[in-house]
């Protein structure tokens, strides 16, 4: 349904990225906005410019700087989370307008890796960043 594509991080661009930051929420940061520009920024567009236009969708993805409309202030990030993830949503996967993301961040791994934990963890550096971005409270 979405045009999205998801591919392994490339590990020495985030390296590069890295280099030269300070701090450890800084260099978090840095991971989770490259997480976000590579799996996210195709349909919603960059973080500082708002939805994308993408053609051929059908619809307009939701603007992710206005989550704290459905998610409250701070995001509810187990809701979100549960949501991004998508494995276990209510709607089947053909209803759903977004991927499903606990499955398409790891396709890519072997079957033999348990990777529950790295997908928890990748999903919440994701709404950690998603926090950053939110429209300031009126």
């Amino acid at each position: 349904m979405t045009r999205c594509f998801v591919g392994p991080v490339c590990a020495g661009a985030v390296a590069v990225l890295l280099f030269g930051c300070s701090d450890a929420q800084e260099r978090r940061m840095v991971v989770a906005r490259t997480l976000f520009d590579r799996n996210c920024s195709e349909c919603h567009g960059r973080s500082d410019a708002g939805p994308a236009p993408v053609a051929g969708l059908g619809f307009q993805p939701a603007d992710l700087r206005r989550l704290h409309e459905h998610y409250g202030r701070p995001l509810d990030r187990a809701r979100l989370g549960a949501y991004i993830d998508g494995r276990h949503a209510d709607a089947p996967e053909a209803t759903r307008a977004m991927p499903i993301w606990g499955e398409k961040l790891y396709e890519y791994l072997p079957e033999e890796v348990a990777v529950d934990e790295m997908r928890a963890g990748t999903i919440g550096l994701l709404i950690e960043y998603l926090e950053t971005i939110q429209t300031p409270a009126r």
